[in-house]
């Protein structure tokens, strides 16, 4: 199972680097701008995702840090 998520992710490296390449070698300047913006869309939302996660796994750590610092004493 985790043979397949790591030849995904292979995968997607190479293809991600394949179009990178590509998008920068054949394109002109306009329409690499208009593909970079449907390329940011994709981007803004991971980040977005990241920062929800980010958030509560900061506060639970800390939550769970003072709790067993109670627990010591």
């Amino acid at each position: 199972m985790s043979r397949r998520f790591t030849l995904y992710i292979l995968i997607g490296m190479i293809v991600g680097l394949l179009v990178g390449y590509l998008c920068n070698e054949n394109a002109d300047p306009a329409t690499a701008k208009q593909i970079a913006g449907y390329f940011s869309i994709l981007t803004d939302i991971f980040l977005r995702l990241i920062k929800m996660i980010i958030g509560p796994l900061v506060f639970s750590t800390l939550v769970v840090g003072i709790v067993h610092v109670g627990d010591a004493a």
